[in-house]
């Protein structure tokens, strides 16, 4: 019986090995991102915005969302949303576009991927490829080379990672939307603008514009931000669809806010 016992453990071990070998290397990889987020929180010497915390919420309605500032003057301008309910800011942001609109705007965006659950959606997307290509390399590659296991995980993420750019970009421009709701759609568009001369003149140093062009054109072709001018145009679009449906913009059918409430706004 104990040698029964045995072999049934160490047949079951051998049938799902390859899948649990992928799920440990998954749930790794996911740890290791929320580590590095922290991370980036906490050099960034966080401190809670009571100003802009009551402002947000005093436009969104939403009671539960706190604001902070990232006070470390070496952190560039930016904000993001990290998960759960804080929404975070740089100081060198708030330097830079020296308007309090304009950060509102700004955190009006991040607000929208707080209630469209972007973060759990990002890590769902991460874990589902990063597992695919792991247990797809197990399965097919038990003899072969290293190098050319590793060459194959390269090549599958970096597909991967191309494939999902749109799904990206639909959360930047449905963030984007909150900012025409709550009425900041003006100062969203000028908040990008100095955003944009920002990146230009820190990477297009030394370069013509025609470079400097082609620079950015480059770097927005596998980032999940959209260009500057598409926003914009997709903001006024936006804007001119609110005017067009007036009190009826933010009625939803039934279905669709069954579906919100399970996996957050679409």
């Amino acid at each position: 019986m104990k040698n029964l016992s045995v072999y049934l453990e160490e047949s079951i071990f051998q049938k799902y090995r390859d899948a649990l070998i992928a799920a440990i290397f998954t749930f790794g990889i996911l740890l290791l991102g929320i580590v590095n987020i922290k991370l980036t929180i906490a050099f960034g010497k966080p401190k809670l915005d009571e100003k802009f915390t009551k402002k947000l919420r005093d436009i969104t309605g939403d009671e539960n969302i706190e604001i902070y500032s990232l006070n470390n003057p070496k952190f560039d301008p930016n904000a993001f949303f990290a998960g759960g309910k804080s929404l975070y800011y740089t100081k060198s942001l708030d330097k830079m576009l020296k308007n309090e609109e304009e950060l509102i705007a700004i955190l009006l965006h991040e607000f929208g991927h707080y209630k469209g659950k972007h973060v759990t959606r990002n890590m769902v997307t991460v874990g589902v490829t990063f597992y695919a290509t792991i247990y797809t390399i197990l399965k097919t590659t038990k003899n072969e080379d290293p190098i050319v296991k590793m060459l194959m995980f390269l090549l599958m993420q970096t597909g991967f990672n191309i494939a999902t750019l749109p799904l990206g970009r639909y959360y930047e421009y449905f963030s984007d939307k909150y900012t025409v709701q709550y009425g900041y759609h003006k100062h969203l568009i000028s908040a990008l603008k100095k955003l944009e001369k920002y990146i230009r003149k820190e990477m297009c140093k030394n370069m013509s514009k025609e470079q400097c062009d082609q620079t950015i054109e480059n770097l927005h072709a596998l980032d999940e931000h959209p260009v500057v001018k598409k926003r914009i145009e997709a903001v006024l679009k936006e804007k001119a669809k609110k005017d067009r449906l007036g009190e009826n913009y933010k009625k939803k059918g039934f279905i669709r806010r069954w579906i919100e409430k399970a996996i957050g706004e679409i």
